[in-house]
């Protein structure tokens, strides 16, 4: 009977599950020394990528359109950036956004809900459990003078990664789970390990591991259905 019952509750949770969902991403860059592993954690995750290389105008266009599920921006190797007023009403609204900056501007760190602190070229990093990877991941240099910056969460904004060996964060989750403001570039970690965190990135945002998903009417009728199918073996077994 035990088992009955623990294998029903496992389909039934089987039957709640969070699917993975494939993402509408406008995605921005200026350069990489090392390898662009967003674009394959794009792929590998199945979405659908609007991307500018080295043009904020037109990065800066299409964001203002909306529609996005997620925006990317890594910024590494200029003091061009997307527009701030675009990106600060994005996010107001509610926008998805995952974002780095090697200059650390603190005006746009703010609309992260984050400050940066000063330190700079961490040696490695440990992710939170939501991310799938072996901690600590090191972080390597591709060839830039900064490639790593120190954060602090503000107001809501919560520490999913601390850099060694500064102790400070290395990534920070704000705006109720909206945004992400890395600590570091996109090129520094190993193609795989690079890969899996960004696609972790994406599907955080995607599907927020806090979100309990409301059954569908075909769902709650297969509910119904395993608890009377549970109901009726239990009353069975107390007969016999």
């Amino acid at each position: 009977m035990k088992t009955y019952i623990k294998g029903s509750l496992l389909g039934l949770a089987m039957l709640l599950a969070v699917p993975a969902q494939a993402a509408n991403v406008l995605y921005g860059f200026d350069f990489f020394l090392g390898t662009d592993v967003i674009t394959p954690a794009l792929a590998a995750g199945g979405h659908t990528v609007t991307t500018h290389n080295n043009n904020w105008a037109g990065f800066d266009t299409d964001l203002a359109l909306g529609g996005w599920d997620v925006v990317i921006a890594v910024v590494q190797n200029s003091a061009v950036y997307p527009d701030q007023t675009t990106l600060a009403n994005y996010i107001a609204g509610g926008g998805k956004v995952i974002y780095a900056d090697w200059t650390g501007d603190a005006a746009y760190g703010a609309l992260f809900e984050a400050t940066y602190t000063g330190s700079v070229n961490d040696a490695s990093a440990t992710f939170s459990p939501l991310f799938n990877v072996t901690n600590p991941v090191t972080i390597t240099n591709p060839g830039w003078g900064t490639y790593s910056l120190g954060l602090a969460p503000t107001g809501g904004g919560v520490s999913l990664c601390t850099g060694s060996p500064s102790g400070d964060s290395c990534m920070v989750q704000g705006n109720g789970g909206n945004t992400l403001l890395l600590g570091f570039l996109a090129d520094v970690f190993t193609d795989a390990e690079g890969q899996q965190i960004f696609e972790d990135a994406v599907a955080l945002l995607v599907t927020p591991q806090e979100s309990v998903p409301v059954p569908t009417m075909s769902q709650w009728a297969l509910i119904v259905l395993a608890l009377l199918l549970m109901t009726a073996v239990f009353m069975r077994r107390r007969k016999v």
